[in-house]
């Protein structure tokens, strides 16, 4: 063959492809097609699950024991998911899993391997809002406040008085939630604080921002009812 394609002027020879990434090039294409065709995804999903394919492929035919897909086995599945893990967050890992989990059902459907390994495609544990952060720095903060205050309605002037009360002294739910009219001392600029978890209660000064933020609320914002919790609904009924 090489001898003919000299004889023929065909220079550079046409380089030797080697079985093993014939073989990936083919389940790669095929399996594009599947998630195209049949599976009906975005452009997007099926560039990241490819990408993976590809990843984890390529790292099979260099670590598995035998040529090709047969022997693939669920250490091999452990071996490549401890890989993947260094130096990725949990959400990603978690991507990583799924993408995998979604080529391993294909090889198995196509007939490429004999089990099913996608129920041994362990990712993490995620939990709902984690990625929400703990704490807000004081910019954040300054922010959050900054927008609130721009709304004058009812609900605007009651949510900006609560969120003076917990960037300025860190009250609980609770805490603020137990708040009545007879706990602000207008005169002596204090407000007390029922404790949730003991019992106690704590005096405060009344600042300026959380005093002029609850006097606006109390005056434009609270509906003029008996209740004497300090926040109500916005409209009736108005419980807490």
């Amino acid at each position: 063959c090489k001898l003919l394609r000299l004889a023929q002027c065909e220079w550079p020879p046409a380089a030797e492809i080697e079985p093993d990434a014939m073989l990936r090039h083919t389940i790669c294409y095929e399996y594009e097609a599947w998630l195209r065709d049949e599976r009906g995804l975005a452009d997007a999903t099926i560039d990241a699950l490819l990408r993976e394919a590809r990843r984890f492929l390529e790292w099979q035919s260099g670590h598995g024991k035998a040529p090709g897909l047969w022997a693939l086995s669920v250490r091999d599945i452990d071996l490549y998911m401890d890989m993947r893990t260094r130096g990725l967050r949990r959400i990603s890992l978690a991507r990583v899993a799924a993408w995998l989990r979604s080529l391993l059902r294909y090889l198995h459907r196509t007939g490429r391997i004999p089990t099913d390994l996608t129920p041994h495609v362990i990712g993490p544990m995620l939990y709902a809002y984690e990625d929400v952060p703990s704490t807000l720095d004081r910019s954040q903060i300054s922010a959050v406040l900054a927008v609130t205050r721009k709304d004058s309605s009812p609900r605007g002037l009651r949510d900006y008085a609560i969120l003076q009360l917990l960037a300025t002294y860190g009250l609980r739910e609770g805490e603020i939630c137990r708040l009545q009219l007879d706990d602000i001392d207008w005169r002596a600029d204090s407000l007390r604080v029922r404790h949730t978890k003991t019992n106690a209660c704590s005096y405060m000064p009344l600042v300026v921002p959380v005093g002029e933020a609850l006097l606006d609320y109390l005056r434009l914002g609270r509906p003029q009812v008996e209740i004497r919790e300090i926040f109500i609904r916005s409209c009736a009924p108005y419980t807490l």
